[in-house]
């Protein structure tokens, strides 16, 4: 009878999770693009092993992170990767790691969830299933697996800016399964994408991800003194952020808050800069690109 029923419910959950990692390619039809990336099973969204965690507070390096049950998360910061030197060793939750699965370690999301991972610098987006705690170093705020990378297209250059947001429905499911219930038979509604038949991945060489600068989750601090390059505000700060991965090329790229009335808005900087003339450089340049309302700003 428990066979049976182990059975049944395996069937059931694959029934409603009927969806696959899906790698989304915005405005364009074409593999051409991902050339080199195959397009991904299924996220690991069964394991043989493992337990349902929210875990306890603790603290890693002098700082404290509160793990809590959310299904309503959205966070926008810089992703990394993990792989050699863990894989085949034990979760947080008990589940064996496995690098070349579709995973990812966040510090306090309930363990096991699946999350939509928006990859802000090249488009790409996954489905991943978070497994384990981390990554804990400053500015981080998402460990991928080694093969989660390499289809968002982070394994190379080993950090990326992306957004990040539970997907309530399928993490729901995923709890009653860590759980041992019997998930419900509603299905999730369908993926409102387009997916992209691409190719095998090749062989690539592996990159130390801690060599890359550091993209905090929240608007950077604005150093005093010095001229900066202001662009217009923004309302959405995934828009903001996505803005100030471009602006990295004319200089060292930051994102100050400022409130306006009861709303809060975001702005991108560059700079400091040492004197005028070269914030007047930049600031041509800046405006070949498109960007006319950017202006020269002086702290003190």
């Amino acid at each position: 009878m428990l066979n049976i029923f182990l059975k049944n419910l395996r069937f059931t959950l694959i029934s409603c999770l009927g969806f696959s990692a899906l790698i989304i390619l915005n405005g364009c039809s074409s593999s051409s693009h991902f050339e080199g990336i195959e397009r991904p099973s299924r996220a690991p969204l069964y394991a043989k092993r493992g337990t349902y965690k929210i875990g306890n507070p603790y603290t890693i390096k002098g700082v404290t992170y509160s793990p809590r049950e959310t299904f309503h998360f959205e966070e926008t910061g810089l992703a990394s990767w993990y792989g050699p030197g863990f894989h085949e060793k034990t979760t947080a939750n008990m589940e064996i790691f496995d690098q070349n699965q579709i995973s990812a370690a966040h510090k306090t999301l309930q363990l096991p969830c699946l999350i939509r991972v928006h990859n802000l610098d090249n488009g790409r987006v996954l489905d991943v299933r978070v497994n384990d705690r981390g990554p804990f170093y400053d500015g981080r705020i998402l460990d991928l697996s080694k093969r989660a990378a390499q289809l968002l297209g982070v394994f190379q250059k080993g950090l990326a800016r992306v957004h990040i947001k539970v997907l309530e429905h399928e993490s729901r499911l995923l709890k009653e399964m860590a759980l041992g219930k019997r998930p419900s038979q509603k299905k999730p509604a369908p993926l409102p994408v387009e997916t992209v038949d691409i190719e095998s991945i090749k062989p690539l060489p592996y990159v130390d991800p801690f060599k890359e600068s550091v993209f905090t989750s929240e608007p950077l601090p604005i150093q005093k003194g010095g001229d900066y390059i202001d662009l217009p505000l923004i309302k959405d700060y995934r828009e903001a952020a996505k803005l100030s991965a471009k602006m990295e090329k004319f200089g060292r790229s930051s994102i100050a808050q400022e409130k306006v009335g009861k709303d809060i808005f975001y702005k991108v900087q560059i700079g400091p800069f040492s004197n005028w003339k070269e914030a007047e450089k930049v600031l041509k340049a800046v405006k070949g690109k498109g960007f006319s309302k950017a202006l020269i700003t002086a702290t003190k």
